[in-house]
């Protein structure tokens, strides 16, 4: 059924058709409608058209669904389309829009920033609208913000995108950015940057992040300042911007871990600047001024607390205590070895040297007594000294010089003592048993003992050459017959162990042959006669014997002379 006019201020009645004029004419055509009762269909007011409601709230406010034939338009005289509003439209539902060929569309007018095509009742300056052919653009405020070009590439914050995504200004994603493309080329781009303004920075901190400091250059900052770089050739620089290596740090590097260097011809290298005892090129966290260095070219060195300790040269040698080593291991001071020191050379010349040393101070000497060891005398003279002096030397005739006396022992009993009084020598047993034993078992008996001990066990030399003697005098008789008034005795020594089983001994006391011949006795250190030089007896009893055999032979002469005087007188036979 077909209602040519409407009009305003009538009511719809279930059967009828009741319409008043309104102010303005409005071209409608209304088919098949159903009549339904108490509901309006379509209301009017204010200009604004109800459908499904009574309180249109736009030109055109349709609630529910509702069924039109031809073309209608709301605010136009002229509609162009099966719905054609010329003003604002509401929807307080679903808005379907569809066609036989599946051709769906809503069109507005291009609109712009300021007066977007699709907008929204409380913010008509933000929404949707055609920004150039083929261009959407969306706005807020009555600002554009966002872009679609005709290639699909989106621009925000830029009216020219050059990319599927182009912002310029920040971005900020809340997840993962995940970008790629059919041939893996995945690219985020961004302007060079600089140090105060990275390209990628950090919502809190945008003075911080990456950027490229220079063609094929990237660099990170931190507060506004550069702090990496990446040069075009692969180095990384820290603390520097020319890095020259693999890895070039400027400054101290710290590895909680461990730091692995290889190359690929097996040239594996860390390299720091050659530094000094006081800043060394390697250093710990806790202590800077402890570590090694170059102390100069093809020169190692180590220091502690500033002042260098070690130092290895260029041919080897390792110095401590010295800049200046000599020797494979040269140390200028004292060196503890806590187990075995072993010193071997290809040669066999094996050496330890040390200094010449003094008696305070020798050269060899032991970590809890330092003025007791060994030490270089004079030229190919070797001493040791104890308590810093002087106690023996070996000389270069190889004699043997010791200063003191001589103990020797039998494990740990001492069995005599070797000593002087700076004119005669002493040997002294310790239980006065043996004061001294010579044993040589290639000699003949009878052979003639240049060396012996007398009765006091004095040690002695026996030598009867005429090259030894002088002022020789033949002795008297007075001399001689003074030994016969030494009393001959026998007699038991107080210390048994000297005569086993408590053995009878015969001889002289010293104390008495003094009083009659003083060269016949032998003194101790204290000058009190000691022995009896007993050898000495036998040129003065020899003497005796030898006028006895005189006396004698003059006696058996005038004995055979008597005796011839005697026969010849017949008294004899």
């Amino acid at each position: 059924m077909s209602v040519p006019i409407i009009y305003a201020n009538t009511q719809y009645i279930a059967g009828k058709h009741i319409f008043k004029t309104i102010p303005t004419d409005i071209n409608l055509s209304l088919t098949s409608l159903a009549n339904v009762p108490t509901c309006n269909v379509m209301t009017i007011i204010n200009a604004n058209v109800g459908i499904g409601t009574t309180n249109p709230l736009n030109s055109l406010h349709v609630q529910n669904q509702s069924y039109f034939v031809g073309n209608v338009g709301i605010g136009t005289t002229n509609p162009l389309y099966k719905l054609h509003v010329n003003g604002s439209a509401y929807v307080d539902g679903t808005l379907y829009v569809e066609n036989v060929a599946d051709v769906d569309e809503i069109q507005a007018d291009d609109g712009s920033a300021t007066d977007p095509s699709f907008t929204f009742r409380s913010d008509t300056n933000t929404g949707m609208y055609i920004a150039a052919a083929d261009t959407l653009a969306f706005s807020t405020n009555g600002t554009e913000r966002v872009r679609v070009t005709s290639t699909g590439n989106v621009g925000i914050g830029t009216t020219n995108p050059l990319y599927k995504l182009h912002v310029n200004g920040s971005a900020y994603v809340d997840g993962t950015l995940y970008v790629e493309n059919a041939a893996h080329v995945n690219e985020i781009q961004a302007e060079d940057g600089g140090p105060t303004d990275p390209s990628f920075t950090f919502l809190s901190d945008t003075n911080t992040g990456m950027y490229l400091q220079a063609a094929n250059t990237l660099a990170f900052s931190t507060d506004g300042t550069e702090r990496v770089r990446v040069s075009s050739s692969g180095s990384v620089g820290i603390g520097t911007t020319n890095p020259l290596y693999k890895l070039h740090v400027n400054g101290s590097a710290y590895v909680d871990s461990t730091l692995y260097v290889a190359g690929v011809a097996d040239v594996d290298e860390i390299q720091a600047d050659d530094g000094s005892a006081t800043d060394p090129s390697f250093t710990f966290r806790s202590d800077t001024n402890t570590g090694m260095y170059i102390a100069a070219a093809n020169t190692l060195a180590f220091s502690t607390d500033g002042n260098e300790r070690v130092r290895v040269s260029s041919s080897g040698s390792v110095g401590i205590g010295t800049t200046n080593p000599l020797y494979k291991l040269h140390v200028n001071g004292s060196a503890y070895v806590d187990s075995t020191l072993y010193v071997g050379g290809t040669g066999d010349v094996d050496e330890i040297q040390a200094d010449d040393g003094s008696a305070t101070d020798p050269s060899f000497t032991f970590r809890s007594d330092t003025n007791t060891g060994m030490y270089l005398q004079a030229a190919n003279t070797l001493a040791f000294s104890t308590d810093g002096t002087e106690c023996a030397r070996f000389t270069s005739s190889q004699a043997l010089r010791l200063y003191g006396n001589l103990k020797m022992y039998n494990g740990a009993t001492e069995g005599g003592e070797i000593s002087t009084d700076g004119s005669d020598l002493y040997i002294e047993a310790t239980d006065d048993v043996k004061s001294l034993t010579i044993y040589n078992n290639t000699l003949a008996e009878g052979s003639f003992f240049t060396v012996y001990i007398d009765s006091a066990n004095n040690l002695g030399r026996v030598s009867s050459s005429l090259r030894y003697k002088k002022d020789i005098v033949t002795i008297e008789d007075s001399i001689a017959d003074r030994i016969l008034n030494c009393r001959p005795i026998s007699y038991k020594l107080i210390d048994t162990r000297e005569t086993p089983n408590d053995m009878t001994q015969f001889g002289f006391i010293a104390e008495e042959v003094v009083l009659i011949e003083p060269r016949l006795v032998a003194y101790n250190k204290n000058n009190e006669p000691e022995s009896i030089y007993y050898d000495r007896f036998i040129p003065l009893l020899l003497n005796i014997i030898k006028r006895q055999k005189n006396e004698i032979n003059t006696l058996r002469t005038d004995y055979n002379n008597l005796v011839q005087i005697l026969q010849s007188k017949g008294i004899l036979p």
